[in-house]
């Protein structure tokens, strides 16, 4: 793919992608316009967990809530029975569509209830039975419970705006009304997910534009580079809503991903570019820095979206979802990167690169010669001064050279004498990353992972403010749902029944994890005291009195029935917004109930088992699978990419400076966050797969120099200095340009953007110290030993010619060249 391909099929390149970009635009908006973010959605429905919340929901029905309250709502509120009544009338709903709610309960009428016949309950017996339910735990706070309908639970959002409107008919401001359930959570994580780009998203733009100009001071090829990174990203959105794909909390990291990977190309594009206008001028230049690029980008894009296709081995949903797009949107970034960032540049070429290297006194410098150590030498001719002839220069000895322009970074960055000092002190660089990657690891085996609702929000959002609100005045939001299954083969009788769910259900409500606790017993008599005799006529009446009542507790949603077992269920509620642990929590339930279950075994028969399912498992299935995912995730992805590298280079040593550069920057942070006690959420767990992508591209570049100076004759240390030549100042501006763009999404106020912009700018930093001092000492030391001998034998097999490079007139010295000056 030469200079005159993109020069001559510039314009069909380019209408095709005017006439696309409406398509890719349309699809980005609208991928962006969808969220879906329930944890009940995300695991497989093969998993115990989910197999046991379906099972729940045909016996018992869903256990999704809205809790509404707010100041002032006590049990003698005249707005409650309003507000119900609203709800229950659909007074706030288009007649012709479907209801949003199933059914509305307020704290008096359930008080009513308890105090009524059968029951006959005390007022203040039915109170202590609601308190942490629907009655706060003064005794006063009270609330409306409304049961969402099968359109309610597809669209919580609409369910919510309902509510609202019917709260401000009765007179409650929106602001003024709390709300709580797993509906409010859904909603509000879809909602913060939604608005968390719609900001950060065009600054981080900005910020890149202004960064690449600073970097390049061409607008032409800074527009043309980030113009490739954002079109590729919406390329990725594209596809996504086009296949029927859903944005998810976890998706939100994807456009970042593909929008990271193709910056970093074009960077290298973008240098490669500039550095062949300055060598041999415009002509040729595209397809010349297309044949420098070509190799490098193939590799970088084709291991990175082969390591993203990994992640398809999670058991989380949005997980394997994030591999497959990904890896996708990599895959077709390559098209923008060597057919369309080319026929730009060829359709609108620079006009100047700046200056060219001279020597510090002004004058151009041929005679700079470099022995090689195999002793064959670099010539490089140029014309006579007189025009009648040319100079041959024969490199034969090396000088130290002066620095040069072009081996200085934008900022005067004298990149050689950087390079001899890390070559100089490779094995103390070497020996000290290796003391600091032990220290990081250890750090990770104490990584905590969490997707619980606290860790989407930052602490002074509305969500979080109106949970915690209703959770101190009323009670725990999040549902655990213990069920207790009893075969007939136990022979206990109804009463009996009754008394184990009752022993069970206080020895859990003792947690402290627990704010309240519901079962059957709940919604029944008072249960008759155990006086020894286990069938006395009060309690043989009482058995055959619940037993008549049976279809009561059936339809309170506390017992069911199945293959002629009892299924009898206690629901408990947890805070989100206290910092419970769920897996101890799940824990200690376990113990809890187990000693009396197997007490009861012990008097009667088997047959007696627990289950439990609910948010807490769910939610604690879903922890587990994140970290698992964390490493399965990073080690496959690794592992695949060193593997491709190693077939494709044909030496081992490539594949273990890749497996080096590329995990060190995740040990470092992820294990200092492990250190310090710093979760990884749904959103930053996939950030080390992020910033591996640019470690992968800027580690391809480096080596692939380094070998090019080692196929020319340079020794190791030389070879490293020509690869700082050409590679260090597109590493530390894809460092820039990603890192301040992506550094914008910590102002984001959805807690999952603002931690992965965070965590990305980190691991960019250190990935980019990584690649500057340690790829470098590596490639100096032994480890590069072996890659020159590599190199040295594919020499022997197949002698090189002279290298001769012709230097027309009119141009000044660049590349090797211009690394070469004698004092």
């Amino acid at each position: 793919m030469n200079d005159s391909f993109h020069q001559r099929y510039r314009y069909p390149l380019l209408a095709a992608v005017l006439c696309l970009a409406p398509l890719v635009v349309l699809g980005a908006v609208k991928a962006l316009g969808t969220n879906a973010n329930d944890v009940r959605t995300w695991l497989p429905q093969e998993l115990p967990e989910t197999t046991e919340y379906a099972n729940f929901g045909r016996h018992f029905g869903s256990e999704e809530f809205v809790a509404v309250s707010w100041e002032g709502c006590t049990l003698d509120d005249p707005r409650l029975p309003r507000l119900a009544d609203r709800l229950e009338r659909r007074a706030d709903e288009p007649a012709s569509e479907p209801p949003l709610v199933e059914s509305v309960m307020t704290s008096p009428q359930a008080l009513e209830d308890l105090m009524a016949s059968p029951l006959n309950l005390s007022r203040k017996e039915a109170v202590a039975r609601l308190r942490g339910l629907m009655i706060g735990p003064d005794g006063r706070q009270s609330c409306v419970i409304v049961r969402p309908s099968e359109r309610g639970k597809q669209d919580p959002h609409e369910l919510l705006q309902s509510i609202y409107r019917a709260a401000e008919s009765c007179g409650l401001p929106r602001n003024a009304v709390r709300m709580g359930g797993p509906p409010v959570t859904s909603s509000a994580i879809d909602e913060a997910a939604a608005a968390s780009m719609s900001i950060p998203g065009p600054l981080s733009v900005l910020a890149a534009v202004v960064f690449s100009w600073f970097c390049f001071r061409s607008l032409r090829l800074t527009m043309l580079v980030i113009a490739a990174g954002v079109l590729a990203a919406a390329t990725a959105l594209a596809v996504l809503w086009f296949s029927g794909g859903v944005m998810n909390a976890v998706l939100l990291s994807m456009p970042p991903l593909v929008y990271v990977a193709t910056i970093s190309g074009a960077i290298h594009w973008a240098n490669y570019y500039r550095d062949e206008v300055a060598k041999g001028g415009l002509a040729g230049a595209t397809g010349r820095a297309v044949a420098h690029a070509r190799l490098p980008l193939v590799l970088a894009t084709g291991t990175t979206a082969m390591g993203l296709l990994s992640l398809f081995a999670s058991e989380l949903l949005p997980i394997r979802q994030f591999g497959i797009y990904a890896a996708i949107g990599v895959a077709m970034s390559l098209l923008w990167l060597l057919l369309v960032l080319p026929a730009g540049c060829a359709l609108w070429p620079l006009r100047s690169v700046g200056p060219h290297p001279t020597r510090p006194d002004g004058e151009q410098d041929y005679s700079a010669l470099q022995r090689f150590r195999n002793g064959r030498p670099i010539c490089f001719t140029h014309p006579d001064a007189s025009g009648g002839g040319s100079i041959v220069a024969c490199l034969c000895h090396l000088a130290k050279p002066s620095p040069s322009p072009s081996a200085r970074g934008r900022w005067g960055l004298n990149w050689w004498s950087w390079g001899q000092r890390v070559t100089r002190k490779s094995s103390l660089i070497t020996v000290a990353a290796i003391v600091i990657a032990a220290v990081g690891g250890l750090g990770l085996s104490r990584i905590k992972t969490s997707i619980t609702a606290e860790e989407f929000f930052s602490p002074d959002a509305e969500f979080p403010r109106n949970s915690r609100w209703l959770e101190e005045h009323l009670g725990g939001l999040v549902p655990m749902e213990l069920v207790i299954r009893i075969s007939p083969t136990c022979r206990l009788r109804m009463l009996e029944q009754m008394e184990l769910i009752d022993r069970v259900q206080k020895r859990v409500a003792s947690l402290d994890e627990v704010s309240t606790s519901v079962s059957a017993v709940t919604f029944s008599p008072r249960l008759p005291r155990d006086t020894g005799d286990r069938w006395s006529l009060k309690r043989s009446v009482f058995d055959r009195r619940l037993v008549s009542h049976r279809d009561r507790l059936v339809s309170s949603g506390f017992l069911a029935s199945s293959k002629g077992d009892e299924l009898w269920r206690i629901s408990l509620r947890t805070r989100s917004f206290h910092n419970v642990d769920m897996r101890y929590f799940m824990e200690t339930v376990r113990q809890r109930v187990e000693p009396v279950l197997a007490a009861e075994r012990g008097r009667s028969a088997e047959g007696i088992s627990a289950t439990f399912t609910g948010m807490v498992p769910l939610i604690e299935r879903s922890q587990q699978s994140l970290l698992e995912g964390l490493g399965l995730g990073l080690i496959t992805d690794l592992v695949l990419i060193v593997i491709t590298i190693v077939v494709l280079m044909r030496h081992w040593s490539v594949g273990l400076v890749m497996m080096i550069t590329g995990v060190f920057p995740t040990l470092l942070v992820i294990g200092t966050m492990g250190w310090l006690g710093i979760t990884l959420d749904i959103s930053t767990v996939l950030a080390p797969s992020v910033a591996l992508g640019v470690t992968v591209d800027d580690v391809l570049h480096f080596v692939l120099w380094f070998r090019r100076g080692l196929a020319q004759g340079l020794d190791r240390q030389q070879s490293v200095r020509l690869a700082y030549h050409h590679c260090a100042k597109a590493m530390y501006q894809s460092w820039g340009v990603i890192g301040l763009g992506l550094g914008i999404f910590a102002l984001s106020d959805f807690a999952p953007t603002e931690r992965f912009g965070l965590l990305m700018v980190m691991l960019l930093s250190v990935g980019l110290v990584i690649n500057l001092v340690l790829l470098p000492a590596l490639l100096a030391g032994p480890l590069g030993g072996f890659l020159a001998r590599s190199v040295s034998k594919a020499k022997k097999r197949k002698p090189a010619p002279m290298p001769v490079e012709i230097i027309p007139p009119g141009r000044k010295a660049t590349g090797i060249e211009s690394l070469f000056y004698t004092d």
